[in-house]
Formats: C-alpha cells, sequence, structure tokens
C-alpha cells in the first residue's frame, strides 16, 4: 500500500532542499535505506555542501552556542538570494529567519544587534 506518492515526495524534497538540507541528499537517502530503490532524480541530486562542510558548519553553531538548524537556513537563503543585486533582499530574508524565535537581539554580543 503506497502511503506518499513519488510526486508527493518530489515536493517534500524540494520543500526540504528550501528549508536547509545542505547536503541534499537526505530524502533520496532514506528513501533508498527503506525501499532498497533510487528515486528517478536521486542521481542528479548535487550536495550544495558536503558533508565535511557540514560538520564543521555544526562546529562552528555549537561554538557559538546557536543551532546548526539556524546556520543552516542562513546559508540556504543567502544562497538562494545571491544573485540579486540589492543587498535589501538577503538582509529582509536573514531578518526574517532570526525573528522566527531562533534568536533573540538580547542574546546577541554587544555591538552586533
Amino acid at each position: 500500500m503506497q502511503l506518499i506518492t513519488i510526486d508527493e515526495l518530489k515536493v517534500i524534497d524540494e520543500m526540504w532542499d528550501a528549508d536547509g538540507d545542505l547536503e541534499r541528499r537526505h530524502l533520496v537517502d532514506i528513501y533508498f535505506d527503506v525501499m532498497d530503490e533510487r528515486l528517478p532524480w536521486d542521481q542528479y541530486k548535487v550536495p550544495m555542501y558536503h558533508s565535511e562542510i557540514v560538520g564543521e558548519i555544526e562546529r562552528v553553531a555549537q561554538k557559538y552556542n546557536l543551532e546548526p538548524e539556524l546556520m543552516e537556513k542562513l546559508i540556504v537563503s543567502v544562497d538562494k538570494n545571491k544573485h540579486y543585486t540589492r543587498s535589501n533582499a538577503i538582509k529582509k530574508e536573514v531578518t526574517r529567519i532570526i525573528n522566527q524565535e531562533w534568536l533573540h537581539q538580547d542574546s546577541l554580543p554587544e555591538g552586533e544587534a
């Protein structure tokens, strides 16, 4: 009995990519582990960053007492907006992410708020 269609999995995969999956392999790898077959787009899933880089991002986040997921969301957001000529788009997106209860202004070091 199929609970989720391939089309629905594709949409979920795209959502995960947009939401901070820096390796961009989580869904296709989970599917392979469970179903023992590859999704049609598996071979096209190229990581944004390889596992060593993701590990370093997690170490930096831990060092500064930040959630790795926050760092990942910020990186994906900057990458998504990098071609805009006005930096205002990136600033608005970063502010939106930070204001999603990830970080409170009073927790920032002096002078960084």
